[in-house]
């Protein structure tokens, strides 16, 4: 019996334990539950290892998303090229604390004026276990200190010295105080701009929305609101900003003035929207690639399951590209590939989709048009491959050919992207497998295999000995065959 009590004592946690836990537990609760500070972990090199609501909020990240990184990543990235997360690390662990005021930065790249406390954890043995962040978002206090000039030395450095643009409107919109920041921004002076209304350099078509979230700030709903806004140049050109707008009031609630920060986010705009154009374009030779053409099929089916089927899909091959790429080089292949894609763009309609598959394979979706309208754009594409001319090799005769399958969007069919797109393929294989040089089409209701195989023009007199016995197996002039 006493030995039967002394394994449970061992096995279950005593009340101590469970006491324990349960704080700890509590605590964890607690620290979560703060929602205007961040409060974190980090380990002995900086990375973080916890994340509460409060950080989440005033930061912009998910704990999924930041778990495990450097905390330099809340610096500006001038404070990081200076080394300043090192450095504070490095005071915390010898003096055992450190606060600052400063700059940081959130997930979405805007900046805020934060209050920061580390403290060095150590355990018994005073071995580094790692730090306690508590980080306080102070823009608001920040704000008001640079308006109301409690100390004017701060203020006017503070103000006219930071490398974002600062500004002090009045309730009627005016410029009162601005910094050299500012001025670069939008190009003028500051004589040129104090008195002047905010309203005068900014895009017509965000006006209304800024004024609507300033009266928020009037009506006491909000005191501060983050946005972004197109300002209109001194040189005529537009410049996309965000901008953060504080409203003072008096010691009695009176709004008073607002003072507002504005950073330009257009490179920043410029580069994502080249980000996404990679992601879906072709980068040799700037068509769609197959992620953006399903986005466009994808969108063709839905309006086709609304409205009723129209239009076709054509998928293009290069025939012998494998022989033009083993003798002429890559080199001159990437340059035959970029003559065709011109091409195709050049013949083919504004409304039609074009992109590049991989390889020498290309795809067509025509969104108009029958059957018989498809088969014409067929021979159109295959006469313009015929015709290529490859600056690369201007000096060198060059008798390039292609064959197309054409696959038809049937009236009363639920249709798959992809269904549709291996229909077209066995088309474009069978013209192929027939020779080349002609296009195929898809048979109605399913991949039983294409139907009639239609032969081009054949190849222009001025083709080489060699290109006409490469050419040999197929045969000359114009047929259809079942």
């Amino acid at each position: 019996m006493k030995d039967t009590l002394d394994a449970r004592d061992l096995s279950e946690p005593s009340v101590q334990e469970r006491a324990l836990r349960a704080s700890d537990e509590r605590f964890r609760l607690l620290v979560d539950g703060v929602r205007d500070y961040a409060i974190l972990i980090l380990d002995a090199g900086g990375r973080v290892e916890t994340w509460n609501s409060g950080a989440g909020r005033l930061k912009g990240y998910r704990a999924d998303e930041i778990i495990g990184r450097h905390f330099s990543v809340f610096y500006p990235p001038e404070d990081v090229a200076a080394g300043k997360p090192e450095r504070e690390l490095a005071i915390a662990t010898t003096e055992g604390r450190l606060e600052d005021e400063g700059w940081r930065v959130r997930r979405d790249g805007t900046r805020f004026w934060a209050d920061v406390m580390i403290t060095a954890l150590r355990d018994p043995g005073g071995t580094l276990l790692g730090y306690g962040k508590i980080t306080r978002d102070l823009s608001e206090r920040r704000a008001a200190e640079l308006a109301l000039g409690a100390s004017e030395e701060r203020f006017r450095r503070s103000f006219d010295e930071l490398s974002i643009g600062m500004m002090i409107l009045g309730l009627d919109g005016r410029y009162e105080r601005v910094n050299d920041a500012f001025c670069a921004l939008v190009g003028y002076s500051r004589e040129q701009l104090v008195g002047l209304s905010h309203g005068s350099i900014t895009h017509v078509d965000d006006v209304e929305s800024e004024a609507r979230l300033q009266s928020t700030l009037l009506a006491g709903d909000a005191s501060s609101f983050t946005t972004e806004k197109r300002y209109l140049h001194a040189g005529g050109h537009s410049v996309l900003a965000s901008i953060s707008v504080t409203l003072i009031r008096e010691p009695d609630g009176r709004p008073l003035r607002f003072v507002a920060q504005a950073q330009d986010i257009t490179e920043r705009r410029r580069n994502e929207r080249m980000l996404a154009h990679l992601a879906d374009h072709d980068a040799l030779t700037g068509l769609l690639n197959r992620r953006g053409f399903a986005r466009e099929l994808t969108s063709h089916l839905a309006r086709i399951a609304r409205y009723g089927a129209t239009g076709a899909l054509l998928m293009l091959d290069l025939d012998h590209f494998k022989d033009f790429n083993d003798t002429r080089g890559h080199s001159a292949g990437d340059a035959l590939i970029v003559s065709l894609a011109q091409a195709l763009q050049a013949r083919l309609r504004e409304s039609d989709v074009i992109a590049r598959l991989g390889g020498d394979e290309f795809a067509v979706l025509l969104p108009n048009g029958d059957e018989s309208a498809a088969r014409h754009v067929a021979d159109a594409v295959l006469s313009a491959v015929r015709h290529l001319t490859i600056p690369a090799l201007t000096h060198e005769p060059t008798w390039v050919t292609a064959s197309v399958g054409i696959a038809p969007f049937e009236a009363g069919r639920h249709h798959v992207a992809e269904e549709i797109m291996v229909k077209a393929d066995f088309a474009m294989y069978a013209a192929k497998k027939a020779g080349g040089n002609r296009w195929s089409d898809s048979p109605a209701g399913g991949l039983g295999g294409p139907t009639p195989v239609r032969r081009a023009e054949t190849a222009p007199a001025t083709r080489t000995k060699r290109s006409r016995k490469k050419l040999a197996s197929s045969a000359a002039g114009p047929q259809r065959t079942p």
